[in-house]
């Protein structure tokens, strides 16, 4: 049972004992993580139990894996090939949870058949279409394969022309941008492609050496990312032998390999006797209809990010720091209203100036700081994300390294920890995120704005909502504060 074809290769009943071994280990839940993943990258491996693999495979993406036996499935079943793959990704799909779901997407493009079936899927409303990012639309919609190509332009019509639209948001340009919300657009929107401030993927230019652009030259390399494309970030398109198709910059080159860096930052390095074909696309791999998920005012924030740098911690001038706040409290910051209780307070440097600044510590697991924030708007609809701003700085980076779970009303928690350039945290279930944008820094410390996303599910409308950061018991001295803008909320709670 189980067998194709009765292969009788001499080779491969001296290698069964090896095959048996994978095939208990891959099932075994209870296997060490470090043995599991390689014996789940072995499966498919022998012709004669393809068959079971593929049925093992199926039933392991709907068991708890670690992220690197979760790797080893998808790429198993993407060498195994076969037209029943489809299916067992596409299986159970409001099951699964984004990540895997994004996994199956990649796995989906890897073959053209493939690829059929899941346009098939999108155009039965089985996966939204939005949940095709934008970076792998656009091969979809120049496609060597014309059923291919057909298939996408009926999902995603082309909007019109780049000229238009770049009329359309060039108001854009002169707005007033907000630097940290900036942050948030730059980490959900390009650091799939783009390295900067400490967070993302080197795929696209390094931006950091762009902060003297005007907004002018951001909105065109945003709206028209074609308009002048530099010969080193060509998307190229790569046909392999086992009859893969893939996207991305060509980072290196060997006399015998290439490697290949596609969107995500997902690094592979193929050997050129592997390649059937190699076609230079003649675009960015930057997708053209970033602008359909962004606003004016999102572009706005996104320009003023893209041109700002953390300064040394502490050196704001008195005028710097008057002009900060005044550009900081053009919103109201509706993060924290009131302070309950802190480890201890203290007057500290910010870039907002020398203020108020309540702390907790990773000491012994019970140091917290706990605030109540604005009221939480009464007309917030449950699929809303309410989003709470405060000014914030962590530090003494080199203690050794804790967490601080921050959790709203007792009904999410999130772990995080110091960091000295700008980062975000997310929650598996999407309902919570940390937003952090650096705005001063130095080797210990950073202060900078935080941007706390919640789903509208765990918040009470029309009510305060309760955030509480506690800190693991590391023995560190590692801290996180919370800066008091307003005299009334500057009496700390020692506990």
């Amino acid at each position: 049972m189980g067998t194709q074809g009765g292969n009788s290769d001499p080779r491969l009943a001296r290698l069964e004992p090896i095959f048996q071994w994978a095939g208990t280990v891959a099932a075994d839940p209870k296997a060490n993580d470090n043995l599991r993943s390689p014996a789940i990258r072995l499966l498919g491996r022998d012709p004669r139990k393809r068959d079971i693999d593929l049925r093992l495979l199926s039933q392991l993406l709907d068991h708890p894996l670690s992220s690197h036996s979760q790797q080893a499935v998808f790429d198993s079943l993407k060498r195994c090939g076969g037209s029943e793959v489809p299916s067992l990704l596409l299986t159970n799909w409001t099951q699964r949870p984004p990540s895997q779901r994004q996994s199956c997407i990649q796995a989906l493009l890897a073959r053209p058949e493939w690829t059929c079936a899941l346009l098939e899927a999108v155009s039965a409303g089985s996966i939204a279409p939005t949940e095709i990012s934008l970076a792998d639309r656009q091969p979809l919609l120049k496609h060597s394969d014309k059923e291919i190509q057909q298939a996408a332009l009926a999902l995603w019509k082309p909007n019109a022309s780049r000229s238009e639209i770049l009329e359309k948001y060039k108001d854009a340009t002169t707005l007033p941008g907000d630097a940290a919300k900036g942050g948030a657009v730059f980490s959900k929107t390009c650091a799939t492609c783009h390295f900067l401030r400490g967070q993302g993927h080197a795929v696209g230019p390094d931006l950091a050496p762009l902060a003297n652009k005007s907004p002018a030259d951001f909105l065109l390399a945003i709206i028209d990312p074609n308009a002048a494309v530099e010969p080193r970030f060509i998307a190229y398109n790569l046909d392999t032998r086992d009859g893969r198709s893939l996207t991305g910059i060509v980072s290196a080159e060997t006399a015998t390999s290439l490697t290949l860096i596609q969107s995500g930052g997902t690094q592979e390095t193929i050997l050129r006797g592997d390649i059937q074909q190699i076609r230079a696309s003649g675009v960015s791999l930057m997708p053209e209809g970033l602008e359909q998920t962004l606003s004016k005012e999102d572009l706005a924030d996104l320009f003023a990010y893209l041109k700002t740098s953390p300064r040394q911690f502490g050196s704001s001038s008195s005028a710097q720091a008057e002009a900060a706040q005044l550009e900081f409290l053009r919103e109201p910051v509706n993060g924290i209203a009131k302070l309950i209780s802190a480890l201890d307070q203290l007057p500290y440097a910010s870039w907002l100036g020398t203020l108020p600044m309540p702390y907790t510590r990773q000491t012994d697991g019970h140091a917290k700081l706990i605030w109540q924030t604005a009221a939480v708007p009464a007309d917030l609809k449950q699929d809303e994300v309410c989003k709470f701003r405060l000014p914030a700085a962590m530090g003494f980076a080199s203690n050794p390294s804790g967490k601080f779970t921050l959790g709203i009303n007792n009904k999410a928690v999130i772990d995080f920890d110091v960091t000295l350039t700008d980062k975000s945290w997310q929650t598996t279930d999407g309902k919570l995120r940390l937003d952090y944008t650096v705005m001063e820094n130095n080797t210990e410390d950073s202060n900078g704005v935080l941007i706390i996303g919640v789903s509208a599910s765990i918040l009470e409308p029309g009510k305060p909502a309760i955030i509480e950061v506690t800190g693991s018991a590391a023995n560190s001295q590692r801290w996180f504060g919370i800066y008091l803008l307003q005299p009334q909320t500057a009496a700390a709670v020692k506990q």
